[in-house]
């Protein structure tokens, strides 16, 4: 069952203006002087996390809000977030409030 719903993910279209802000998101990464970018495998885990967010959410397409409601829990650690204090904004909120949604 597992494998099937890997398989499914996998098949949970993303249209190019989603890509498009999934790609302005990682290069803020790699901009920004508070952290370290986004890897290309980190880049791969935040689409394949939207991917299945989206496949849990219903879809078989996703939406920016699919990226927004992964983006944190993927990628604070791998750009040198790490854990955050209470009422801390994490490096990965303060970028989703900088890049525009765009779709």
């Amino acid at each position: 069952e597992l494998l099937d719903w890997q398989a499914q993910v996998l098949q949970v279209h993303m249209a190019d203006p989603v890509v498009d802000y999934l790609q302005r998101l990682v290069a803020s990464t790699r901009e920004s002087t508070r952290t370290n970018g986004l890897s290309t495998r980190g880049v791969l885990a935040l689409k394949k996390a939207a991917q299945a967010y989206a496949l849990i959410e219903g879809r078989h397409f996703t939406v920016p809000e699919d990226i927004q409601a992964v983006f944190a829990a993927v990628v604070d650690h791998r750009i040198g977030g790490g854990m955050t204090r209470q009422g801390v904004v994490s490096p990965a909120s303060e970028l989703l409030n900088t890049v525009p949604v765009l779709v």
